[in-house]
């Protein structure tokens, strides 16, 4: 009507096309190849071990023990002791003591040891330690006050705040700028060590002696007999060994004319 065009439909876009993602087959990760299984026995060693390697017995400074304190594993000792210590390992007071000490190690810092000190090892007393007795160790370090004779079997340091009222006996020595010394110092040579003794020579070949061989002629004793030994040794004396030598052709010689003899004696039977 009245000349006017239908409006025609918008024409639909085409749908997009759908993109599928190609699939990927995940792989395992390889896994790392088992350890072999250790016996209980080994586990339970191993874990003992460790325990005790790390082991360290520690006593605080409000403690106070009276009596000898003996063991076999680490000491920090920050409290008071009144008695001996005794350690096949390290010792490390920060406290007081009232006694002797032995160890392997031995390292003081502010402490204040009234007794003798025995360090296999070395011994090392550091700054504001004060030790009234002997020293004994391997290698000593002196950083503090000792009242006593000193022996270090390796060498002996001596800082600048350091002081040793005593006799100091060490093959090596080193005094710093400033450290105090009132007593002898003998140096002693390193004691040498004993040479090992001479292996026995091993000769590639011994002479073996010869055995006799059996064509040769070997004296052979004869016994005398016991009448004969009783005459002739009326003391009692015990008689002489005579040797003879056997000649085999004579004794066949003799058994053939001793059965020549037996013959007619059986004729005439």
């Amino acid at each position: 009507m009245f000349g006017r065009k239908k409006p025609q439909p918008m024409p639909i876009p085409p749908a997009p096309p759908v993109i599928v993602p190609p699939v990927v087959e995940e792989k395992p990760a390889p896994q790392p190849a088992p350890e072999p299984a250790q016996s209980s026995a080994q586990v339970a060693e191993a874990a003992q071990t460790s325990k005790e390697a790390d082991l360290t017995a520690s006593i605080s400074r409000n403690t106070v023990i009276t009596g000898n304190i003996v063991s076999e594993d680490n000491l920090d000792i920050f409290g008071t002791v009144e008695g001996d210590v005794k350690s096949t390992a390290v010792v490390k007071v920060y406290g007081k003591i009232t006694g002797d000490i032995e160890c392997a190690t031995f390292v003081a810092s502010g402490a204040e040891i009234k007794g003798n000190i025995l360090a296999e090892k070395s011994a090392v007393l550091g700054a504001n330690t004060v030790v009234d007795g002997n020293v004994r160790t391997g290698t000593l370090s002196v950083s503090g006050k000792v009242t006593g004779n000193v022996i270090a079997s390796e060498s002996a340091v001596i800082s600048s705040t350091g002081a040793i009222t005593g006799d100091i006996t060490t093959p090596e020595m080193e005094v710093s700028k400033g450290a105090i010394v009132y007593g002898s110092v003998i140096m002693q040579q390193k004691k040498p060590e004993p040479p090992e003794p001479p292996k026995p020579e091993v000769k590639a070949s011994e002479e073996v002696p010869e055995a006799p061989k059996a064509d040769e002629k070997s004296p052979v004793a004869s016994k005398p007999d016991e009448k004969d030994s009783e005459v002739s040794n009326p003391d009692g004396k015990a008689p002489e060994l005579k040797f003879e030598r056997l000649d085999s052709d004579a004794a066949a010689k003799s058994d053939a004319e001793q059965e020549k003899k037996e013959e007619p004696e059986k004729a005439t039977v």
